[in-house]
């Protein structure tokens, strides 16, 4: 059975939130707790611009 769709074509966006270890926190939860802070930062602000 043939497919006789057109291939559609998909955008993916992705946002992260950095936290740096051991400054930010030395256990899972408090570096996600900051990582989480400093991605919510940065939508607020609209300062999102680094592509790839």
């Amino acid at each position: 059975m043939k497919n006789s769709s057109p291939p559609q074509q998909a955008t993916i966006s992705v946002s992260i939130g950095l936290a740096h270890y051991p400054s930010d926190g030395k256990c899972f939860d408090d570096l996600l707790k900051i990582a989480d802070k400093s991605l919510y930062q940065l939508i607020s602000q609209k300062k999102l611009r680094d592509t790839v």
